[in-house]
């Protein structure tokens, strides 16, 4: 009797220490895999800002734009997939590949597993590409929102003028931030999340003997393609398996950069054709010519003091800025048809849908970069006040 009592205080000692050390690594876990991944954002928006105060030029420019721009969307991507796992209860990581383990496929067998990854993908599941509704839902949950909340209370109270009406403020915006962060999540990052989707897809792969077994006995059955196209297969697949942020990355720049760069150079060849006079139409004015027709004379003054902070902050607002959203945006739409079509040879769509889909995009499109533009322009505009002031 006396010994069952004394062995017990010893387990839940045990047991408590143990408790009390994971919870203390676990912590300490997660503020480096959130902290990292913040610090790098915030340092790489930091080298954007100095860029746009022309403290560089010539080759440093290039250099700092190219180090800022791939470090902000890097940050974005590891900062987001933490938080998730962190939601999650998982471990945080910092690297999403398969590593050594790839050495236990088969050429074939990672040719067959890269096809039934992307199958899965463009069916929908965990695509973040399907609608904005959807990639807010996959990328945020009620906590990671109720986070971003609690975010915007607390900036809101240490403002200078911190009132009850800032912090309701701050947290209002941390709640509807989750829009916003979508939109750009799904515009630079969505190439890294389908190849992070491949990997874990391949991982589950080595992990269910189940699911290996079935996947074995089906790619057995499929036909191998010639040895040139299975070398090419081989290297990209091994390497978006290894490295799929890198991966990722890379496709963005090879495929989206270049389309962006051809629609600002058919914007400037279609804006001489609209007139410099309607091109520089802001649409504070066509507001405020429709307000003051009304009567309304409040209307028309927050549209022009609108039009006046739109114009400071280099933010788009006139019929010009409109017209290049829309042409870019249209480019991004014919680079996304072979991407849908594949869908509906898959069965996954109907070419009805992707018509009416491409045509949605078509008109939504500008609406999203002008969210993008405007976010961007003013964080780098807040940054280039908080530097001023420093």
């Amino acid at each position: 009797m006396s010994v069952q009592i004394s062995r017990i205080p010893r387990r839940e000692g045990v047991k408590k220490g143990t408790t009390w050390l994971g919870s203390l690594a676990k912590a300490l876990n997660w503020i480096v895999h959130v902290a990292l991944p913040l610090i790098v954002l915030l340092g790489s928006f930091y080298l954007l800002v100095l860029s746009s105060m022309s403290r560089f030029s010539g080759l440093g420019f290039v250099i700092i734009v190219f180090l800022g721009s791939v470090g902000v969307i890097i940050g974005l991507f590891y900062l987001i997939q933490n938080i998730r796992l962190m939601v999650e209860n998982k471990q945080g990581r910092f690297y999403f590949g398969l590593g050594k383990d790839i050495r236990r496929i088969s050429r074939q067998e990672i040719s067959f597993l890269i096809d039934q990854a992307d199958r899965s993908y463009l069916a929908g599941k965990n695509n973040i590409r399907s609608s904005l509704g959807f990639t807010i839902r996959n990328i945020f949950t009620w906590k990671e929102v109720l986070i971003l909340a609690i975010v915007g209370a607390f900036a809101g109270y240490i403002l200078p003028l911190s009132s009850t009406w800032s912090i309701l403020g701050g947290a209002l915006i941390g709640v509807f931030a989750s829009h916003p962060i979508s939109v750009i999540y799904a515009f630079f990052c969505s190439y890294m999340h389908r190849y992070k989707y491949r990997s874990e897809f391949v991982r589950t792969y080595l992990e269910d003997e189940q699911f290996h077994k079935q996947i074995t006995e089906q790619s057995n059955q499929t036909a191998s393609k010639s040895n040139f196209l299975a070398s090419l297969d081989y290297v990209w697949g091994s390497l978006s398996l290894k490295v799929p942020v890198c991966a990722g990355l890379l496709v963005f720049a090879m495929k989206k950069v270049p389309v962006i760069i051809l629609g600002l150079f058919i914007s400037l060849a279609v804006l001489p054709l609209i007139g410099l006079t309607v091109a520089s139409i802001s649409i504070f004015q066509l507001f405020a010519y429709l307000f003051g027709s009304l009567g309304w004379a409040p209307g028309f003054q927050y549209c022009l003091q609108g039009m006046y902070i739109f114009a400071e902050w280099n933010l788009p607002h006139t019929v010009s800025d409109f017209v290049t959203l829309a042409i870019v945006a249209f480019c991004l739409v014919v680079l996304d048809i072979p991407y849908q079509v594949q869908r509906c040879r898959l069965k996954y769509r109907t070419y009805t849908e992707v018509a009416r889909e491409s045509f949605k995009g078509f008109w939504i499109g500008p609406f999203y970069l002008w969210i993008i533009y405007v976010v961007i322009s003013v964080l780098i505009r807040c940054g280039e006040i908080l530097i001023q002031h420093i």
